[in-house]
């Protein structure tokens, strides 16, 4: 096989047949200056060569040489000038071979002189290809690849005049995300232009995978502390990426606390001229890369791939959810885990810098970003996904806590109105409202709605009108200002008082405080029914036992809709009110059965149950205090 490039050190005779063989090859050689070998004469010669005296070559050069010749390869040379003669001429030919043509030739190079070789190597090569194929670029490509001489590839070989017209080829972009230390290939390659999606088939994602068993982060964090695999084969299978529940999607679960984040039937080239398939699956392709890149710990992949997602902070905060579990659970060397938790930090910071600009910029644009829903990431919104991964800092944020406050109050608004004599608390004003309906005229302001009974042609001015001061409005947040501006269009109104009861009641912090009422009344019912005298009222034992029985499936159901979710959720409170709400039903069950328990056994057991029970209320008790929620991580 022909190489793509020679490189003489020292070498003699047989060394120089050799370069003039690939100079006749048209292989261009870099031939490094040493005194007293084959390369030094090579480098004499090609000099006084390029001199262009045909004069000073017969009369000084050729007896130069052969005197250099003798002194260089006696043992070869010996007394015979024969051998001397055929030795020098060979060094002619090569010199006259090389500067045939332009581009094809030497590379002096001076062995005290620092140089970076590589550079000069992919030079030669360069010069030696430029005006070929397409074929051989790619092979100074992948040459410029594996020496990591980004810039000489960013500077002599993907300028603007080859960037309209060449394409990278897949295997040479594996082979970037492959090797360590090249982010910038890999960003260079993207900014051409170089479509993820094509790499992304089922079988290139599996052979990605395969191809980091060989490290061993991977195999020792991601398949035997995380998957409990005693055993790892040269070969992953199918059960690695076969189905949803894969083993794949097991891994970044734990990790990420998000189900199926890889879907293998996703994974196919989308069809031509179907934009938005190609738009959706270009990313899937670079959260699935960025999910290997986080595997196989490559931190600077993982950013030069974060900096190009449509959702920076959602996707900074899954990389950090990742990075956070992976060294708290799974990693129990100290550095390497002090080195994988600094990683979690960096890039929550990522997210709240980049929340800041945004915040900054458009706060519009900013709230948008904290509802919106990514189809990527279980329908889930960057809020929920600060919450899985408990990033407190960034839940901190002014607009984040702007947002959870406007979530908890839905469409209503409670005013404070200070006296001097008297102020009503929230919960007061809530619970007065719901039962008297009318205080909320006082208490309480509603979110205008939208008439919905428009004509065709009111539509088409009102769709006009918002398109025309849609910048303005991007610009102008205050309440006022924006009602001003929709009474003055007449485009909102305020709701009936129907709707003001419905947005009332299924506002979430109404639905709080008649939760902890109820919680309220349950826990002195338990109270009275323990209090009784030998706790011999049925009625009120068999009502206790029902509404027991219903806060048992409550909590089911609703653990079992979070766990769907959050699938990494903490289990410990729903467990912990699930055990005592589960003995209180069995104690009251067997005393209403009528077993034969002695009055201070059930009274023991009724009495511990209740201890259980105020203890499992704590987690809604708690949440009532300003300082502490409602149910919300705030930092002041």
């Amino acid at each position: 096989m022909t190489p793509v490039v020679g490189l003489m050190l020292q070498g003699g005779p047989a060394e120089i047949e050799r370069v003039l063989w690939l100079l006749k090859k048209q292989v261009p050689v870099v031939v490094i200056n040493r005194q007293g070998s084959a390369s030094g004469l090579l480098a004499y010669a090609f000099k006084e060569y390029q001199r262009g005296d045909a004069g000073r070559v017969e009369q000084i050069l050729k007896p130069q040489l052969m005197t250099s010749v003798q002194q260089c390869f006696p043992e070869y040379c010996g007394d015979s000038e024969l051998l001397r003669q055929q030795v020098r001429d060979r060094i002619l030919d090569c010199v006259k071979v090389a500067t045939q043509r332009e581009r094809v030739g030497f590379l002096l190079l001076s062995c005290n002189t620092s140089f970076v070789i590589a550079s000069k190597l992919i030079y030669t090569v360069r010069q030696g290809i430029e005006g070929l194929t397409r074929e051989s670029i790619n092979w100074t490509l992948r040459l410029a690849l594996r020496w990591k001489r980004v810039d000489f590839v960013a500077k002599n070989i993907l300028n603007p005049n080859y960037i309209s017209r060449f394409r990278v080829r897949d295997d040479i972009f594996v082979e970037a995300l492959l090797l360590r230390d090249r982010e910038a290939f890999v960003e260079l390659f993207l900014s051409m232009g170089f479509l993820l999606q094509r790499l992304m088939t089922y079988e290139q994602v599996l052979k990605l995978f395969e191809a980091s068993l060989s490290e061993e982060f991977f195999v020792t964090i991601c398949l035997q502390n995380i998957l409990r695999k005693k055993k790892v084969l040269a070969i992953l299978g199918t059960k690695f990426m076969h189905e949803t529940n894969c083993e794949l999607n097991r891994i970044l679960c734990l990790l990420s606390g998000l189900s199926g984040l890889v879907n293998p039937s996703q994974l196919l080239i989308p069809e031509v001229g179907n934009k938005a398939n190609s738009h959706t699956l270009e990313r899937r392709a670079l959260l699935t890369i960025i999910y290997w890149a986080v595997l196989t710990n490559r931190k600077g992949l993982v950013k030069v791939l974060w900096k190009r997602s449509g959702e920076p902070i959602a996707v900074a905060l899954v990389i950090s959810n990742m990075y956070y579990r992976m060294s708290k659970f799974y990693i129990k060397d100290v550095d390497l885990k002090g080195e994988i938790k600094q990683n979690a930090i960096e890039f929550g910071d990522l997210a709240i810098k980049i929340m800041d600009l945004t915040f900054n910029d458009s706060r519009l644009l900013a709230f948008h970003s904290l509802t919106n829903q990514i189809p990527e990431f279980n329908n889930l919104n960057v809020v929920d996904l600060a919450l899985i991964g408990n990033n407190i800092f960034f839940i901190a944020h002014p607009c984040c806590q702007r947002s959870m406050r406007e979530r908890w109050f839905g469409n209503i608004k409670i005013h404070s109105y200070n006296f001097s004599f008297i102020s009503v608390p929230e919960f007061l004003k809530i619970y007065l409202c719901l039962v008297l309906i009318f205080p909320m005229y006082f208490w309480l302001s509603f979110k205008s709605v939208r008439r919905t009974q428009l004509s065709q042609h009111e539509q088409d001015d009102d769709d006009r009108e918002m398109n025309k001061n849609y910048s303005n409005a991007m610009k102008d947040l205050h309440p006022k200002r924006l009602s001003a501006k929709r009474n003055k269009n007449e485009l909102y109104s305020s709701p009936n008082l129907f709707m003001k009861i419905y947005y009332l009641w299924t506002s979430p912090i109404a639905k709080f405080w008649i939760n902890q009422l109820f919680v309220t009344f349950y826990l002195l019912l338990y109270a009275i029914a323990v209090m009784l005298p030998y706790c011999g009222n049925s009625e009120i034992n068999w009502f206790l036992l029902l509404w027991t029985v219903l806060l048992i499936a409550e909590n089911v159901t609703r653990t079992a809709q979070r766990y769907k979710k959050f699938p990494t959720m903490d289990i410990m409170w729903p467990l912990t009110e699930f055990l005592a709400h589960s003995a209180t039903a069995i104690v009251l069950l067997a005393h209403l059965l009528g077993e034969s328990l002695s009055f201070m056994s059930y009274k023991l057991l009724m009495a511990v149950a209740l201890l259980a029970v105020y203890f499992s209320a704590l987690r809604e008790m708690l949440t009532a205090s300003p300082q502490l929620g409602p149910m919300l991580v705030n930092i002041t």
